[in-house]
């Protein structure tokens, strides 16, 4: 939004007022980041007192669009890994299928954190998204682990066990997937 204003109003003292510069943002700045009014300094410093440097600062105040990243991160995040719940529904008996539904959506979640990572800054703590995506990993694994379990606990004569488990294990699940959403 800035861009459009004259330079007189990005606080520029007035000797340099006439000055033209152009500033470029990536385009993703805009769609992610609420920019703010830019602050510029300009000085002049003198070398051996006959050369004039000048040097500009600018300074741009960003704030991170909160319902950016909500729809186009945790959103799908929150559909892909809402869809492992599927592999409780699959019959105890297909173990090659269930754990190959939670493994694709495991990899799925693997390729978005690597479109994630493209789109985040680095930085050096973890951040709500990073403690988020350790969250989901470890329900694959729980899911996975709760596949052998069954599978192991299943009998050729009787599988109603199984599915009992299972189906108690599905509305645990549920139920604490909607309370932490």
């Amino acid at each position: 939004r800035f861009l459009d204003q004259p330079l007189s109003d990005w606080k520029v003292p007035d000797r340099y007022a006439e000055t033209t510069c152009m500033v470029y943002l990536a385009p993703r700045m805009h769609t992610q980041y609420e920019l703010f009014t830019p602050l510029v300094d300009l000085k002049a410093k003198s070398v051996s007192g006959e050369n004039t440097r000048s040097s500009v600062l600018f300074g741009i105040r960003v704030q991170r669009y909160q319902s950016y990243f909500a729809t186009n991160m945790i959103f799908p995040l929150f559909l892909i890994t809402s869809l492992s719940l599927s592999a409780l529904l699959i019959p105890p008996s297909e173990i090659a299928d269930r754990i190959a539904t939670i493994l694709t959506l495991l990899l799925t979640t693997v390729a978005f954190k690597f479109i994630l990572a493209s789109e985040l800054p680095p930085m050096s703590y973890m951040t709500y998204i990073d403690k988020y995506l350790v969250f989901i990993y470890l329900w694959y694994c729980g899911l996975t682990a709760e596949t052998i379990f069954v599978h192991g606990v299943q009998t050729e004569e009787d599988d109603s066990r199984a599915v009992f488990i299972d189906d108690v294990v599905f509305w645990a699940c549920l139920t604490l997937w909607m309370s932490l959403h």
